[in-house]
């Protein structure tokens, strides 16, 4: 057993050995050339500016343009002695002539409220005061009573009168206001109601020639604050009136671009589209369409003239007014545009 275990010993080496030889010899691999780190993409440079890049202005064909530094939109235009109080939620400019604008008074750290426009005034009202000029650069400050918000308000001459919600409040000096009590009732207070009987938005009080006229849902009246009537009661599309104009003669109503004639009792709608209306000095009604900046003007309200055509496209217009022999545009970002009027 010895032998036979030894000769297979022999036979598994000697094969192990011609195993072996028969291999072809590995060649040894190429040293790895080492890959170069790949570059970091790198930004594109940007191309270099020519100049200062400035914003393009909107334009209006056929009419000249200013704008205010810091692209300040003035919400209100009011005319006073000599000039314009233009109105932006933060300050008030004044312009001599609708073309040159500087700061008149800055309300800081109060926020303009209101602006409005009372017997030769420009009065704005924040949440604190009172503040009134009659030349647009001279104010006079008033503390008033802080926590009344309204909705709208008026100076008629006598005082001031604001709507809260739906309830009429008045003040003598425009610091200290009280809830309107009707003359010979001193329990009853001044309440704005719908059909239902319950209180109702009022978006504009207005005073003409010594008549009131409150604005919402419908167009109440009255001649001593104390006894309202409905003058109109609304139906559309003169429903949620909100503006109303007045030449001496004449009533205008407006709801959005729809321009409607008040003969005191009943309204008709104008084929007129308009975003904007004023009164001039001579009692000439302008409207304008922000949509094209076509102007109109009328002397009764019925009859309407084309003045401008159209100027190219559509401008965001707060306000308008006629000054000094212009038409003058309020516009959003600072930008006002004026135009000689050419009746």
């Amino acid at each position: 057993m010895k032998r036979a275990f030894s000769f297979l010993a022999v036979i598994t080496v000697l094969l192990t050995l011609l195993s072996a030889c028969s291999k072809p010899p590995e060649t040894p691999s190429s040293p790895q050339t080492p890959q170069t780190p790949a570059v970091p993409a790198q930004p594109s440079t940007p191309p270099t500016p020519s100049g200062p890049a400035t914003p393009a202005q909107p334009t209006y064909e056929g009419w000249s343009h200013v704008q205010l530094e810091g692209e300040v939109g003035l919400s209100t235009l009011i005319s006073v002695s000599g000039g314009l109080v233009g109105a932006s939620a933060t300050v008030a400019y004044f312009s001599a002539d609708g073309q040159k604008w500087s700061v008149s008074h800055d309300p800081a750290p109060y926020a303009i409220q209101r602006a409005l426009s009372g017997t030769g005034e420009a009065i704005l009202i924040d949440n604190r005061h009172t503040r009134k000029s009659s030349d647009g650069i001279n104010w006079t400050v008033i503390e008033r009573d802080y926590y009344y918000s309204f909705m709208t308000m008026i100076a008629d001459g006598n005082g001031y009168l604001g709507v809260m919600g739906s309830i009429l409040m008045t003040s003598q000096d425009g610091a200290k206001y009280h809830r309107f009590v009707p003359v010979g009732n001193g329990l009853r207070e001044i309440w704005f109601l719908d059909d239902g009987g319950r209180p109702t938005t009022i978006s504009n009080l207005y005073c003409f020639d010594g008549t009131y006229y409150a604005l919402g849902e419908k167009v109440w009246r009255s001649t001593d604050l104390s006894n309202w009537e409905v003058a109109f009661a609304g139906q559309a599309p003169a429903t949620g009136l909100s503006q109303m104009y007045y030449n001496g003669t004449n009533y205008l109503l407006q709801n959005f671009y729809y321009v409607f004639t008040f003969d005191g009792t009943d309204v008709a709608r104008l084929d007129l589209k308009a975003s904007r209306l004023t009164v001039d000095d001579s009692g000439r009604f302008v409207a304008v369409n922000t949509a094209d900046g076509t102007t109109y003007v009328s002397s009764d309200g019925h009859q309407w003239t084309e003045l401008f055509g159209p100027a190219g496209h559509a401008i965001m217009v707060y306000d308008i007014a006629v000054h000094d022999g212009k038409l003058i545009l309020s516009c959003e970002k600072g930008n006002i545009y004026y135009r000689q009027m050419e009746y």
